[in-house]
């Protein structure tokens, strides 16, 4: 249980993006309402962050001095707030990127002729509620404040998702992540309910004391597949994933908040209520079946996208279905590095997606190497195969770690393959590969501090079936590169551009029983056509 003045430093992060959006639209000159008073919230929160991790280092450390520091006031929501490296990891990352994209919106929509300034207030409200709703949601100790906090957070993005009223493939795709997220919300707070009616609480400190391997009932199993199944959609998986590349209408700035901070919340509850879903069996099973099976088919449809933002999304939805493959093994440390490092690298890459454009621009007038032979695949294959094979034979690997290895293996081994005959290319992939290796051995042992382990480890049977998935990626990614395999694989390629019509049948009953509706106000005149079989895949 944290102390009054823990909590109320946790709390002052949402707090004050809360003042952020309520001031965004106020007018009088006394209150710093336009860009220069939301980017000065936004650094108080890092401020806020900052402070809150040396107190709790403090506490750590020395208990006794926390405790009897001078707090005159008596709270009562200190159990409402959790404060972990968990909390204080995931509050770092939201005031940062906060903060960064927030910085980069002010440029971004001055030079946009279709945002007006004196409208831009709608913009800024919306994204720093969607910022306060997200930090309720991570500091959260209460399951009931934790559902609430997700559901604010995808009614506040949807306002942000349809910024440009007047697009109707805008709002086409923000219509179909609106019915997904409400489907997810009856999930999870459907769940939530369950948990806490069967422990009498709905405190997390109080239920996890009370978990374990023959606790789990049947109501319970029921209630942790539903926050499972809540996870799946609100991370995009496969079948519900085309919302998340067709929102591409949105301000760049929105995707990336998205693509960074929102996207992968699912992770997120699973890492939170990891002393509860480790010992749920039939939902880690789903969450490895849903997690590869879209890793799989996003990573090979990704290649195949001309649109740079696009190809951006697809990545997005591989790497969420990663993630919640690795909260499926009982990873979670490992899906809490995920999670970070995916959120910094996606926010850079979507802020920077014009210079990626330049420098393919460039890289396309330049000769390429030679392509790889069949020979040299062969060799490089049956490498990664006797490696991959080295570490399930290793028995203190630890159960769960040998199925990631073996991805590292095929993802190393594929990097080298494609670099056809480039000298330094070799280098720098040997070279990145053991800091790699060498970065996943030494967060393995610091995140065994901040993320408790599953007491359930998961079968061979899914470490076994997630191997044979991506190493039939590495088979179709190597023979796509030579000249013959391709034309045997000539077949595939309209249904992988076409991403396996997946997401079609969905939108079509979207539009047949609840058709979005272009609203009676307009605020900006920037239309555009809705989506036809060719431009929902770009």
């Amino acid at each position: 249980m944290e102390t009054s003045a823990t909590a109320l430093l946790a709390l002052s992060v949402p707090l004050v993006y809360l003042l952020a959006a309520v001031t965004a639209g106020d007018q009088r000159p006394a209150v710093c309402t336009r860009w220069a008073g939301t980017l000065v919230c936004a650094r108080c929160a890092i401020g806020f962050t900052l402070v809150l991790g040396l107190v709790y280092g403090a506490s750590v450390q020395s208990p006794a001095l926390i405790a009897h520091l001078p707090w005159p006031y008596a709270t009562g929501f200190a159990p409402s707030v959790r404060i972990d490296p968990v909390t204080l990891a995931m509050l770092a990352l939201i005031s940062f990127i906060g903060l960064v994209i927030l910085t980069f919106s002010c440029h971004y929509l001055a030079g946009d002729p279709t945002a007006d300034d004196p409208e831009q207030h709608v913009y800024r409200r919306w994204f720093c509620a969607t910022l306060a709703s997200i930090s309720t949601l991570v500091i959260a100790n209460q399951l009931l404040l934790l559902g609430v906090a997700w559901v604010a957070t995808s009614l506040c993005l949807h306002q942000l998702l349809t910024y440009y009223s007047q697009r109707p493939q805008a709002l086409l795709a923000a219509h179909k992540k609106f019915l997904i997220s409400r489907v997810a919300d009856v999930f999870l707070l459907s769940g939530v309910v369950i948990i806490g009616v069967h422990y009498g609480s709905f405190q997390m400190e109080r239920i996890f004391t009370q978990v374990g391997p023959a606790a789990l009932t049947p109501t319970l199993t029921l209630a942790t597949v539903l926050i499972a199944c809540a996870a799946i959609l609100k991370c995009a998986q496969l079948p519900f994933h085309g919302w998340l590349i067709q929102v591409m209408e949105a301000p760049t700035p929105v995707s990336a908040l998205l693509h960074a901070g929102i996207v992968n919340m699912g992770g997120f509850l699973m890492i939170r209520l990891a002393p509860l879903m480790g010992h749920a069996g039939l939902a880690q099973a789903l969450l490895v079946i849903a997690g590869t099976t879209t890793a799989v088919v996003a990573a090979l449809i990704m290649p195949t996208r001309v649109s740079v933002k696009v190809m951006l999304a697809w990545s997005t939805c591989a790497q969420m279905g990663f993630m919640l493959m690795e909260c499926g093994l009982g990873l979670y440390d490992l899906a809490l590095l995920h999670l970070l490092a995916h959120s910094f690298y996606k926010a850079y890459s979507f802020l920077t997606a014009g210079e990626i454009v330049a420098t393919s621009a460039r890289r396309a007038h330049t000769p390429i190497s030679a392509e790889p032979s069949a020979a040299r695949w062969l060799f490089i294959g049956s490498a990664a195969g006797v490696a991959i094979c080295g570490l399930f034979a290793i028995p203190g690997l630890g159960r769960g770690h040998p199925a990631v290895l073996a991805v590292l293996v095929l993802a190393i081994a594929s990097l080298i393959g494609e670099g056809g005959n480039s000298r330094d290319l070799r280098i720098r992939t040997g070279v990145g590969a053991l800091a790699i290796a060498g970065l996943y051995l030494l967060w393995s042992v610091l995140a065994t501090f901040w993320v408790p382990a599953t007491a359930t480890p998961p079968s061979m049977i899914s470490e076994v079936g997630i191997t044979l998935a991506f190493g039939a990626l590495f088979v179709v990614r190597a023979m796509l590169t030579t000249t013959g395999g391709a034309r045997r694989l000539a077949w595939l390629h309209p249904h992988v551009y076409g991403g396996f019509y997946l997401d079609q049948l969905f939108t079509r009953l979207t539009l047949l029983i609840w058709p979005p509706r272009l609203p009676t106000r307009t605020r900006h005149a920037s239309p555009s056509p809705l989506p036809t079989r060719s431009t929902a895949h770009e």
